[in-house]
């Protein structure tokens, strides 16, 4: 079930920014002011902020998420040595064994790909690798190479069988760019919620977790980033328990000859999704749903996206904002969205 979100009208007393996204603490007007205590950290290829209520032992439950961040990098990461992922895309085995947590990733990754039919697809590997968005360069890849690279692209070419993933091309490459961060968030919110955190912000970059009732009982407030320069577009109210995913062509990219290449791959030709959205923001209690769905619905462009809020059994609300700046809410949008 959907959460209905009540609107709020509080007044914003701290905000502090992620790479997409903004969360707005609200004033408390009751006898228990907000008390947060915080870690920032860069990891994941992005900059971490997790504020949680202050109680005596907020400071250990900070260090644990910072460890669960980390040992989560040893995981997911594509460029760690070290790294199940790095070793799962080195290995030219047909079969490979999987941890717990990367079994139970790809499973959910595959559900969604096929859902999506490869909107959202973590075969992209070879793409990534390809165009290598993030590097100091100005290389722009042939033609040949791309389409030598898609060749290698398709979620039909894995398989995940238990604890046991079957790759049919050796050369395919994985990519997790688009749900880990989603994982992870989930992972700190159980492991928070566990220990008895009352209320609290997870921001993973484009990804936001809210945590619990706030002792004002007041809203979240979540503030969607204007893709096209400074400040926001709008806010969402939100409760706790909700996962915030932002997708966007604006934040990693590289501009050549008066061009700008972004991260987002349309597996379908090979080259950054060119789908009329500038952003997409997904809304759901499902962390590595609203992640892959930020991704998916950004390569489907606004009318086939809109299709699929509609026809999709999944639950989430989704904020699109086009390449002219319209903003469209998903159909039976259930959270509370005010443009600024």
């Amino acid at each position: 079930m959907k959460k209905n979100i009540k609107k709020s009208f509080s007044v914003v007393l701290l905000l502090f920014m992620s790479v997409f996204v903004a969360v707005f603490l609200l004033a408390s007007c009751s006898e228990r002011p907000l008390s947060y205590e915080s870690t920032e950290f860069f990891a994941l290829n992005t900059f971490i902020e997790i504020k949680i209520n202050k109680s005596d032992k907020s400071a250990e439950l900070l260090k644990g998420c910072r460890e669960i961040v980390l040992q989560s990098e040893k995981i997911f990461s594509m460029t760690d040595g070290q790294s199940e992922l790095f070793k799962i895309n080195e290995s030219k085995h047909s079969e490979q064994t999987l941890s717990l947590r990367m079994s139970a990733l790809l499973k959910k990754s595959l559900e969604i790909a096929r859902d999506t039919e490869g909107a959202f697809d973590i075969t992209a590997g070879a793409l990534s690798k390809l165009w290598r968005i993030s590097d100091d360069d100005t290389y722009i890849p042939a033609k040949a190479e791309i389409e030598n690279a898609l060749e290698h692209v398709g979620y039909s070419f894995i398989e995940i069988d238990g604890d046991t993933l079957r790759k049919s091309d050796s050369d395919t490459v994985l990519d997790l760019g688009a749900i880990a961060k989603g994982e992870i968030a989930g992972k700190l919110y159980d492991y928070l919620l566990q220990n008895g955190v009352e209320y609290g912000i997870i921001s993973l970059g484009g990804n936001i977790c809210t945590i619990g009732t706030k002792p004002d009982n007041e809203s979240y407030r979540v503030s969607v980033r204007n893709p096209f320069g400074d400040g926001y577009i709008g806010i969402l109210s939100l409760d706790g328990g909700n996962f915030i995913s932002v997708a966007g062509g604006y934040e990693r990219y590289k501009e050549v000859n008066g061009v700008k290449y972004h991260h987002i791959f349309d597996t379908s030709t090979g080259y950054p999704s060119n789908s009329g959205l500038a952003s997409v923001a997904i809304i759901s209690d499902d962390p590595m749903l609203a992640d892959a769905l930020s991704t998916a619905l950004f390569v489907m462009g606004k009318d086939r996206a809109l299709e699929y809020c509609k026809s999709s059994e999944y639950s989430f609300s989704a904020v699109l904002i086009d390449d002219e700046g319209q903003i469209t809410l998903s159909p039976d949008f259930e959270y509370t969205f005010t443009e600024k």
